[in-house]
């Protein structure tokens, strides 16, 4: 289950947090676009590729880490490019180029990931304190990032799958997500079942709708990840509270997906 927090001592910032990651650890919280009334910035924590929200974007790093308090000179923002490429990350000057998905044990390291549609994952097992933040648009999700995940905690921490949980945010929904023959192709293979209710067809164009969520649950189902938190919300009928990148044609900010381990 999600739950809706406010900032009411700054700006009105709204967030969600997953009560499957509350009280364990491990601070964490799904933005939103919300502070207090809607603008033409709102509250982005990406560029989007327009540079001239870079100052903003600086300023509200710095606000959701003051108010998740974490220190905002601690922040990983991996460069994502949609691969299905997962990094451990040790320190803050490691290399996070093509990098979808980061984990770390380490509590000096605060993950900012950036979504505007694509799939925000955290995942994180409680008695060892590992965490890590996965994109899974529908290239990562075809390339099972979220499996690369696992298989990371699994061979570099010794976690077993059923000790992690994950929590899926705020995502675009199937009842926006129409894709090609091709994506569909290449999203069935993903896994090992094609009739996992992932996939929609309508009479209306010949399109199939994609479900990124039960996508990516079925890939941590299949992998032995047996605890999983699912947003409800559809980024794209829900933009009024998230961006989205097909609603608003590529021109959008970016909510995010953060975590960072407390001692």
């Amino acid at each position: 289950m999600f739950e809706l927090f406010e900032d009411k001592d700054g700006q009105g910032i709204k967030y969600y947090k997953s009560s499957i990651l509350n009280n364990l650890g491990l601070a964490h919280a799904f933005t939103t676009r919300l502070i207090n009334s809607r603008s033409i910035t709102d509250f982005t924590l990406g560029t989007g590729g327009n540079t001239a929200l870079e100052y903003i974007v600086s300023k509200n790093r710095k606000k959701i880490c003051k108010i998740l308090n974490l220190s905002e000179k601690k922040i990983v923002v991996p460069k994502q490019e949609h691969t299905n490429n997962v990094k451990i990350i040790n320190n803050s000057n490691e290399d996070i180029t093509q990098t979808d998905g980061v984990i770390t044990a380490n509590p000096d390291i605060v993950f900012l990931l950036q979504f505007a549609d694509c799939a925000p994952i955290i995942l994180y097992e409680p008695d060892q304190k590992v965490v890590g933040i996965i994109h899974a648009g529908w290239k990562g999700t075809a390339g099972r990032i979220i499996c690369n995940a696992v298989k990371k905690f699994e061979d570099n921490f010794d976690i077993k799958p059923k000790n992690i949980l994950a929590s899926i945010g705020p995502t675009i929904g199937q009842c926006c997500y129409p894709v090609s023959k091709d994506v569909y192709s290449k999203l069935k293979n993903s896994v090992n079942i094609s009739s996992c209710q992932a996939f929609k067809k309508t009479h209306y164009d010949d399109k199939i709708y994609v479900d990124l969520k039960k996508l990516n649950q079925r890939q941590l189902l299949e992998v032995g990840v047996e605890n999983i938190d699912i947003s409800v919300f559809c980024t794209s009928c829900n933009n009024d509270l998230f961006f989205s990148y097909r609603a608003e044609h590529g021109k959008t900010g970016r909510h995010s997906a953060i975590a960072s381990i407390l001692v």
